[in-house]
């Protein structure tokens, strides 16, 4: 059984950029290159906040003086940028926007568009870096249900690869039937790029503290190396990795240790318990020197919700 969401992990119809414009130098590269590769509509979308009117971020490119208006010159930048895509070939549109919050704006284009992946940056350094990611990409994370390609605050320019080499996925071992499914859109994703994968799994610390951390990293190579049955057919290189220790730290080491370009991680209704900030994904997403392009499993409630938006996003326009 394929999960309903790799049709959209391995070929987006239509992909989403949101950018506050001074990220844009960062994430529109990946964009155009996503795009073309799986020959996808690409829509920039900006938004401005209807309380101040201003852009979604402290940070964010602002007008120079001279009377230009904020809304204005938000629209002669995406005119831009949108020439840029389409140069190379890219079905490419822009969209400027008023919203209470730049995560609403998204999350109701990316419903109207019936977009199928999102690109987002989150560019900013520090406690700023860190309050950007908060207040949108949390939000997105919680409430758009398609795979999210986001560039953290700690990647470096030089570290951004639109078609990678190298990917690391890490895999809960919680969920059989989901693990299974997922390896098979890894590999196929993997395949797609001609990048080899790796297949990584974190046994936490408590299992070393209770005497079983032997027993548990054997039984986690064996499952993992049973996620993709017939390696026979693989047309790229496969490794499996165990760790043991934090779930973050580890998946991080072995990002770096493997040379990884990407990490991908799966996201599902659990995650939503509790504070996100103290999930895996939000903190790999937070915390990585490389992209993360996550892989959403929406249960019914999170289905449930998909329908709401995209009902109420549908009655405004």
């Amino acid at each position: 059984m394929i999960h309903p969401t790799s049709e959209s992990l391995l070929h987006p119809a239509q992909i989403v950029m949101a950018t506050d414009l001074c990220d844009a130098d960062i994430l529109l590269p990946l964009a155009i290159a996503q795009a073309k590769s799986n020959h996808a509509q690409l829509t920039l979308v900006h938004a401005l906040l209807t309380s101040l009117m201003t852009p979604w971020t402290a940070e964010a490119m602002v007008p120079p003086d001279g009377g230009m208006d904020a809304e204005e010159f938000a629209e002669r930048i995406l005119a831009e940028l949108v020439q840029k895509a389409r140069s190379e070939g890219v079905t490419c549109d822009s969209v400027v926007r008023h919203g209470v919050s730049a995560a609403e704006v998204v999350r109701d284009e990316m419903h109207r568009l019936d977009a199928d992946r999102l690109i987002i940056g989150t560019h900013g350094r520090g406690r700023m870096g860190q309050l950007v990611l908060g207040s949108v990409a949390k939000s997105l994370l919680r409430t758009v249900f398609v795979p999210m390609f986001a560039v953290g605050p700690k990647v470096k320019t030089p570290r951004l690869v639109a078609e990678p080499k190298r990917i690391l996925f890490a895999v809960a071992l919680k969920d059989r039937e989901q693990d299974l499914a997922d390896a098979d859109a890894a590999r196929k994703l993997a395949e797609g790029y001609g990048a080899s994968l790796i297949l990584m799994h974190v046994v936490g610390p408590e299992s070393e503290q209770d005497g079983r951390l032997a027993m548990d990293i054997e039984e986690a190579k064996v499952l993992l190396d049973g996620l993709i049955p017939d390696k026979t057919t693989m047309t790229v290189e496969l490794r499996t990795h165990v760790a043991c220790g934090e779930v973050v730290e580890e998946i991080l080491e072995s990002a770096s240790r493997f040379d990884a370009d990407w990490i991908l991680m799966g996201w599902n209704e659990k995650h939503r318990h509790g504070t996100l900030a103290e999930n895996a994904v939000y903190r790999v997403m937070a915390s990585a020197f490389i992209p993360v392009l996550t892989l959403p499993h929406p249960g019914k409630t999170m289905a449930a919700e998909a329908a709401g938006q995209k009902e109420t996003s549908a009655a405004t326009h």
